[in-house]
């Protein structure tokens, strides 16, 4: 979207407000970024986004670390949907959505997101 990409502001952000406030437990409800993306052979190759959404979680455990009281992370959006500001025109999601079919494609940053989440749960050793 032309929008500037600072993923140390998040981590920066979470870190003032821990510094200047009693935080309950902290969750980042919408975070993610909007990039030309298509499928391609039956995938979606989606490296800005796959990089997007790994520095800013690496940025929230940087914080989480430091202190922060992080209970979550929930990437904007799962799905390609409209936006009020541009209609269909921005994809934000994780899963390609073809407008015309409504048929859905994990994107690469969709497999890249299990993947972790299922080593953070490997690590946790929790199967949920």
């Amino acid at each position: 979207m032309g929008w500037e990409i600072y993923p140390d502001g998040l981590r920066e952000l979470l870190l003032t407000m821990h510094r200047d406030y009693a935080l309950p437990p902290t969750y980042i409800t919408e975070n993610g970024g909007a990039f030309p993306d298509a499928p391609v052979d039956g995938r979606v190759h989606d490296a800005d986004r796959t990089d997007y959404l790994a520095t800013h979680i690496r940025a929230v455990g940087q914080a989480l670390a430091q202190g922060v009281p992080m209970a979550g992370y929930m990437v904007w959006s799962l799905m390609d949907n409209f936006e009020w500001a541009s209609g269909y025109a921005k994809r934000f999601g994780i899963v390609h959505v073809d407008y015309g079919t409504l048929a859905r494609t994990p994107k690469d940053s969709a497999l890249w997101f299990r993947d972790l989440v299922a080593r953070c749960r490997a690590l946790r050793g929790t199967g949920a």
